[in-house]
């Protein structure tokens, strides 16, 4: 699978393309972050975010604890997504506008 990174604002343009990417039949991935793939993939996610623990941790659809699971510095890993066609998954990053400039680049 290969990923595609989606930098956004804020959890309001997420949420759009959320609702038009269902209209093209993807689905919200909710797989937990040590099974992604490629490997790499999920190796990176990880060391991202080593200081939590995420490698059980996934993104919720429903319920009241819908979306993002990690709450911290941006870009914010917000919601995944992945194509009937399975061999991208799109990953959705809250940055909250250019004053955290700084902190995207360096995660770039």
């Amino acid at each position: 699978m290969k990923p595609i990174f989606i930098l956004c604002e804020g959890p309001h343009d997420i949420a759009f393309f959320g609702r038009l990417l269902k209209t093209t039949g993807a689905k919200p991935f909710e797989e937990a972050l040590g099974n992604y793939e490629p490997i790499p993939l999920s190796k990176f996610l990880i060391t991202r975010y080593k200081n939590r623990d995420v490698e059980g941790g996934h993104f919720r659809s429903t319920g009241k604890n819908k979306g993002a699971f990690i709450a911290e510095s941006p870009p914010i890993l917000e919601a995944a997504y992945r194509l009937e066609d399975t061999t991208r998954l799109l990953l959705f990053l809250r940055c909250l506008g250019n004053q955290h400039a700084d902190a995207i680049r360096d995660f770039l």
